[in-house]
């Protein structure tokens, strides 16, 4: 269930990993090897809708006991409706059905969605 929390309660010591909006092709060709050495988490040349905007998607799903189901409709799936689908939808909104999330690079598109 989606719930307001400081970040260091939601990185409950884990790592923080960036999403980078709006990056160029080229940096989307060349971030395997930036990545390698120099920092993790991933990116999409989608633009971010405005902050106001974002805050109000994620603010809209806080106590939905079905967790993300604005997300996809059905609450939530570890392979279809998970974290990184919520914080997709909350950076793009609809757009987000067009960016790839980490399950469909290690599976293709056709599996996972």
């Amino acid at each position: 269930m989606p719930s307001r929390d400081t970040l260091d309660e939601f990185l409950d010591g884990g790592n923080l990993e960036i999403y980078r909006y709006g990056m160029s092709k080229t940096w989307e060709m060349c971030k395997i090897w930036y990545a390698k050495y120099f920092l993790t988490g991933t990116s999409t040349p989608e633009e971010s809708d405005p902050p106001e905007t974002v805050i109000k998607r994620a603010e809209s799903q806080i106590g939905d006991v079905q967790g993300i189901g604005t997300v996809c409709n059905g609450g939530y799936d570890m392979l279809i409706n998970n974290c990184e689908h919520f914080a997709l939808w909350c950076k793009l909104g609809e757009r987000a059905q067009k960016v790839p999330t980490q399950l469909n690079k290690v599976f293709g598109n056709d599996y996972i969605r």
